[in-house]
C-alpha cells in the first residue's frame, strides 16, 4: 500500500548513503560485495520517487524543495524488505518455547495440540478485528526496525475458508500500516491432525478446492509449499505448485530446513521466484537453484529460536554466485521476531555473509526475492522515494550494535512515516 505521494523533499547532511543501487537484478558472487556507498550524499524525492542521487556537492541548482531533511550525519540506506514472514496471526504460542527448551520435541507439542494447529485454531476462533489489531501492531514494529515493503504469507487457516479470509485479512492490512505488503498463499504449511489419516484427499482439497478460491480473489501475488519430511513430499508439493502457478500465481518453496528432502531441487525445477530455508541445502541443489534464476533466502533467526548451533551456508551461496536475501521469518512459533536488522548480525556471524552481503540481503535483493526488485530495495532514480535515516555514522553499526533499534526515522514515498523525534 505504502502512504500517498507527497511533494519533493530533499534529503542532505548523509555521511554515508547506502545506496544498493548497481546493475540490473539481485546482486550475486563479487557483486554481492556492493552496497553502493556515497560519501556525504543527498537525495531528491519527487511526487513519491527518487528523482536524483549523488554528492551533497554535486546538488542541482536548479531544484527548490518544498521539505528539506538533515540527516545530520547520519548513514541512510533504502527502506528495509522482508521477503518472508509469517505476521498475519492470532494469539500466542509461548508455552512451546518453555517446553523446547525443557525437551519436548515438535511432535510431543503437536500431540498436545500445539504447533501449526494451535495457530490454525485460534486463528478460527478470534475475529477478524482483533487479528488485524495484533497483526497491525507487529507490522508497526517491523516498521520501527526500518522495514518498509515486506511479504506476509497465509497458512494458518487450513480450510479453503480460513484461507481465503487470511489472504483478505493480508490486503487489508495494506490499508492499515504504511508499508508495501506482498500476500502469498500457504495453505499448504501443514497437514491438519483430522486430515493425516486422508492425505491424499487433503492434497486434492488443496489442488482442486483451497487453490482456485484463493485464485479467485485474485490478491495472492505467490503460493508457498511446506516441503519437508513430515509435512509435504516433493511429489505432493510438485502438484501443488503447478496447479498455483495455472492459477497464475507465482512461486516460492519452504526447502530443506530440517533434512535434505529435495525441495531446493524442485524449487530450480518449478523456476520458483525463492527457495527458503535452506539449512540443508547441497551444493549440487544451491547451483541448480542459481541455475534457474532463483533466489535463496536465509532465516537466521529461526535458528536461533529454535536454538541451533549450524546455519544455512551463506558463504557457499556466495561463492556458487546465488543472489542471497534474509528475511525474520515472523512467526508466532520459533521465531517470533519483528528485527530484520538483527538479522545482518545473525548472518555475517554464523551463516558466513559479510556485512555488505547481509545488507544486500535486507534490501535490493530482498526486494527481488518477493517480487518488488523494480520499485523497492535501492536508492536510484524512479524507484519509491522509501529510505531509513539510522542512528548511526557508518554502515558496519547495522549488525555491530545489534538488539535495539536504530532507527531515527522513516520515509515511505518520500513522508516520514515514522520517527524518534
Amino acid at each position: 500500500m505504502g502512504s500517498g505521494d507527497t511533494m519533493t523533499v530533499l534529503i542532505r547532511g548523509i555521511s554515508q548513503l547506502v545506496s544498493c543501487a548497481g546493475q540490473e537484478g539481485p546482486r550475486a558472487g563479487t557483486n554481492a560485495e556492493d552496497i553502493g556507498i556515497v560519501n556525504k550524499g543527498a537525495v531528491l524525492i519527487d511526487d513519491g520517487l527518487i528523482a536524483w542521487v549523488g554528492s551533497e556537492d554535486d546538488i542541482p541548482v536548479d531544484i527548490d524543495p518544498e521539505q528539506e531533511i538533515n540527516a545530520q550525519g547520519r548513514i541512510v540506506t533504502p527502506g528495509l524488505v522482508d521477503p518472508h514472514t509469517h505476521a498475519l496471526f492470532a494469539g500466542s504460542r509461548a508455552r512451546e518455547f518453555s517446553q523446547r527448551v525443557a525437551g519436548a520435541t515438535y511432535e510431543e507439542i503437536m500431540a498436545e495440540g500445539g504447533g501449526i494447529s494451535a495457530s490454525a485454531r485460534m486463528l478460527r476462533e478470534t475475529s477478524d478485528e482483533e487479528i488485524l489489531k495484533q497483526s497491525t501492531d507487529r507490522l508497526n514494529r517491523m516498521l520501527a526496525h526500518g522495514v518498509t515493503s515486506c511479504e506476509i504469507k497465509s497458512g494458518y487457516g487450513l480450510s479453503t475458508e480460513e484461507e481465503v479470509r487470511s489472504i483478505r485479512l493480508i490486503d487489508e492490512l495494506g490499508n492499515r500500516v504504511p508499508l508495501d505488503i506482498v500476500p502469498t498463499y500457504m495453505g499448504a504449511h501443514a497437514i491438519p491432525p483430522e486430515a493425516k489419516k486422508n492425505r491424499n484427499e487433503f492434497i486434492e482439497y488443496i489442488v482442486e478446492d483451497m487453490t482456485p478460491a484463493v485464485a479467485e480473489t485474485g490478491l495472492a501475488e505467490f503460493c508457498d509449499v511446506f516441503c519437508e519430511q513430515g509435512v509435504f513430499t516433493v511429489d505432493e508439493s510438485r502438484r501443488i505448485l503447478m496447479g498455483a502457478s495455472e492459477s497464475g500465481m507465482k512461486l516460492k518453496i519452504h526447502a530443506d530446513e530440517l533434512a535434505s528432502s529435495g525441495g531446493t531441487r524442485l524449487g530450480a525445477e518449478l523456476g520458483v521466484v525463492s527457495a527458503d530455508h535452506l539449512l540443508c541445502s547441497s551444493r549440487e541443489d544451491l547451483s541448480a537453484l542459481r541455475d534457474a534464476g532463483g533466489i535463496g533466502v536465509i532465516l537466521p533467526g529461526t535458528c536461533l529460536g529454535l536454538g541451533k548451533t549450524s546455519y544455512a551456508p551463506g558463504a557457499m551461496m556466495i561463492e556458487l554466485g546465488l543472489p542471497v536475501a534474509l528475511a525474520t521469518d515472523l512467526n508466532p512459533g520459533n521465531c517470533y521476531c519483528e528485527n530484520l536488522p538483527l538479522m545482518v548480525t545473525l548472518a555475517s556471524l554464523y551463516a558466513g555473509l559479510t556485512v555488505e552481503q547481509a545488507i544486500n540481503g535486507i534490501t535490493i535483493n530482498a526486494a527481488y526475492a518477493c517480487g518488488l526488485g523494480e520499485y523497492a530495495g535501492s536508492i536510484e532514480p524512479g524507484k519509491w522515494g522509501d529510505l531509513v535515516i539510522w542512528n548511526a555514522e557508518r554502515y558496519e553499526e547495522l549488525a555491530y550494535h545489534f538488539g535495539v533499534s536504530l532507527v531515527n526515522a522513516v520515509l515511505k514515498r518520500g513522508n516520514v512515516v515514522y520517527s524518534t523525534v
